[in-house]
């Protein structure tokens, strides 16, 4: 990297390893940076992703933490490859199961002589509901007795592509004010939302009591199915398996051959997919099979083949490790894994009986009298990006997707440029996160450059006038490119990658180059224009409209990264939680189980001071007495329903001491002073003592203040 440092003005090393992915650090406010390093752990890998055109060189450092479970930090010999299902279950059960998510590699390693393994995913399982995919690159290594030198990397994610790191996109963006377009709300095209559709898996654990009786929904008369296999597709109604209780009067009319290929939604006990998921597919089946547990073969015919290819599993395992534990020393990775092992077989014995009973596990439900069932189903679905969803850039700028249109809805200018996506103007100003400007800027200049290229005949003029632009922005990036690309074939091969994907630039962090001079000088050199968009607009009778803008707006990309922020639909709860009736932000578990949240929505620091910026102290005072009083909300409340102008309102009647007494978090800021021996409550302070004691304000001044409370009946508090 040293050789791209030469003209930046600070160390880089001052922003942190993932502040390093901002080109622009020094043109955002440092809490904008520091809130998008704390994003970068929450960003989900785009199906469709793409590099940034504006990278920094940092991407391919940050890249290297991503997490692999095939980590190899020595040179290994290959001792066994496990699959989880195929043909190694105990009677060849499993034979048919077609799919597995991962194999097991179990290894010697040349340097320390131990025995280890790894894992080898197709998919990749975060938190539950989120993951991504994985390409195997080594797979021409794995096999037994082969050697893999230290340093190989046998898969990583989609996001990989050589050095490139691709976990965002660029989109072209327009900032200008629309109806939708408000703070932090984004209005996005379907292709962009298209784009950024990300991949999902998440794990459904079921518990089976006896009392209920699988559905035959994926089978057929002579096959019973309760779940679709590994490898197949969750039917379109999102079940993915039914139950249906057993009972005396049922057992002859619900429970025959014909009622028992279809699940009824209001009677039977329906296990659905995840609301979001398209196409949900099963990738991996687990069974939990108590050895006291007695099930009729015939519905679970089915589950027995899992639960007989898993145990084939461990008991290959634990096969390989007698046969390795007296020649090899056998590492901690390893040793857990044998434990499993053991555990799993010991809980369900296979083969002849145990004479040592004290040694034989049950896994006994505790609260229930008998052993019961447990499968989880591993299911892999595409996410669509939707309403709610969070997006952010480089700069900070985090905002919520309100509105998809449709691309013919969305902005274009007079050369034909698109708009993926609409950012509020003012939402730059607020945050002072002006990078982004100069990210859109320098994007739209070099993408009217590579439209330029096309009229462009002559390969060499073609070539020189790209390295112009890039020593206009980045005289050492332009260098290099120049350098690099240094005979006919080369540079007409950069010039055909270029016209296809647009021009790339390196911008470090801290470049001197950049700086508010760049764009009026990018603009006069190169006659860069900026033009009026239209757009579709709809009317109150559901008629669309095409608009323009009185003034133009420039179009440019920017790199946006979708959050690992799904929006739940829930309502605002009335109750509190606590003894001072203050509300709490919502438990993320209680968002997923429960359809309105325990308590109301609690507003957060920046919201008041936003508000406190738009609508005015005297209207924010409103809102915060009056919404923490339960005096204050039932005036208030009285006083909206009998007011002619209820709109318009300009006086609650209710005394300010009322207000005060009656808040809980006043209440709560009293009596932690009183702890202090510092009484807070109804204390005043005339203007003429404040004078004694500060000299910070003029006398003026004060009195002005104090006029201003005196009109407004606030009272001043120490």
């Amino acid at each position: 990297m040293s050789k791209y440092l030469d003209n930046v003005t600070a160390d880089p090393r001052l922003i942190g390893i993932s502040g390093l992915l901002c080109p622009f650090p020094g043109n955002n406010a440092s809490a904008r940076i520091d809130m998008f390093s704390s994003h970068i752990s929450q960003f989900l890998i785009p199906n469709e992703g793409e590099h940034p055109l504006i990278f920094t060189g940092y991407e391919s450092v940050i890249a290297d933490y991503e997490f692999n479970t095939a980590h190899i930090d020595q040179d290994i010999e290959i001792i066994e490859i496990v699959p989880k299902y195929f043909g190694n279950s105990i009677n060849n059960a499993s034979n048919n199961i077609k799919f597995n998510n991962f194999i097991t590699v179990i290894y010697r390693g040349l340097e320390d002589n131990k025995i280890s393994y790894f894992n080898l995913y197709k998919y990749t399982k975060c938190a539950n509901g989120y993951g991504y995919e994985n390409v195997w690159k080594g797979s021409g290594l794995l096999y037994k007795g082969s050697v893999i030198p230290k340093g190989t990397k046998l898969y990583s994610s989609t996001a990989h592509d050589g050095d490139e790191y691709k976990i965002g996109v660029n989109a072209n963006v327009a900032y200008m004010t629309m109806f939708e377009t408000s703070e932090d709300a984004f209005v996005i095209s379907e292709s962009f939302a298209k784009k950024m559709q990300t991949v999902g898996i998440k794990t459904i654990s079921i518990r089976v009591d006896p009392d209920q009786y699988p559905l035959n929904i994926y089978g057929t008369e002579e096959e019973y199915k309760i779940f679709p296999d590994v490898g197949e597709i969750v039917r379109d109604d999102n079940v993915i398996m039914a139950f249906r209780k057993i009972r005396d009067n049922n057992i002859i009319s619900d429970l025959n051959d014909n009622k028992i290929f279809e699940c009824e939604y209001m009677y039977d006990d329906c296990i659905f997919a995840p609301a979001d998921s398209t196409n949900a597919m099963v990738i991996d089946v687990d069974v939990y099979l108590s050895k006291k547990a007695k099930y009729p073969k015939t519905p679970f015919s089915q589950i027995n083949k899992y639960h007989e290819g898993i145990m084939g599993y461990y008991k290959r395992i634990k096969a390989i490790y007698d046969k390795l534990k007296n020649k090899y020393q056998i590492d901690y990775k390893m040793n857990t894994l044998v434990t499993t092992a053991i555990s799993r077989l010991a809980a369900y014995p296979t083969g002849k009986k145990s004479k040592n009973k004290k040694a034989i596990l049950n896994l006994v439900d505790k609260d229930r009298i008998i052993n019961l069932l447990k499968i989880d189903i591993t299911l892999l679905y595409k996410r669509s990006v939707n309403n709610g969803f969070k997006l952010t850039g480089r700069d900070g700028a985090k905002g919520t997707i309100c509105s998809i249109r449709k691309d013919e809805d969305m902005p274009v200018d007079e050369e034909g440029n698109v708009v993926d996506m609409v950012i509020d103007p003012m939402a730059v100003i607020r945050r002072t996160n002006i990078g982004q400007l100069y990210e859109q800027y320098i994007n739209k200049v070099l993408e009217t450059i590579r439209k330029r290229l096309f009229n462009v005949m002559d390969e060499k003029k073609a070539f020189n006038m790209v390295v112009e632009v890039l020593g206009d922005i980045n005289p050492n990036f332009a260098d290099l490119v120049k350098k690099t690309y240094n005979t006919k074939n080369k540079q007409i091969e950069y010039l055909n990658h270029i016209l296809e994907n647009g021009i790339s630039i390196n911008i470090p962090p801290f470049l001197n180059t950049i700086n508010s001079d760049l764009p009026i000088k990018l603009k006069e050199k190169w006659g860069i224009k900026s033009s009026r968009v239209s757009f579709n607009i709809t009317d109150k009778n559901g008629n669309k409209k095409r608009v323009t803008t009185k003034e133009p707006v420039d179009i440019g990309k920017k790199y946006i990264y979708l959050l690992y922020k799904i929006p739940v639909s829930a309502s605002c709860g009335g109750t509190f939680i606590n003894q001072y009736k203050v509300p709490v932000r919502p438990n993320k578990l209680n968002e997923l189980k429960y359809p309105v949240h325990q308590t109301p929505i609690k507003f957060g620091e920046d919201e008041f001071r936003i508000l406190n910026i738009v609508i005015g102290r005297a209207a924010l005072r409103l809102r915060t007495l009056y919404g923490t009083s339960m005096k204050g909300v039932t005036k208030l409340i009285e006083s909206i329903l009998t007011s002619e102008n209820p709109s318009r309102l300009k006086r609650v009647p209710i005394d300010t001491d009322e207000l005060h007494d009656d808040d809980f978090i006043v209440n709560i800021v009293n009596n932690m002073f009183r702890s202090a021996a510092i009484e807070m409550q109804h204390v005043l302070i005339s203007p003429d003592e404040i004078k004694k004691k500060t000299n910070t304000l003029s006398f003026k001044d004060l009195n002005d203040l104090a006029n201003l409370f005196k009109k407004e009946d606030m009272r001043w508090g120490v």
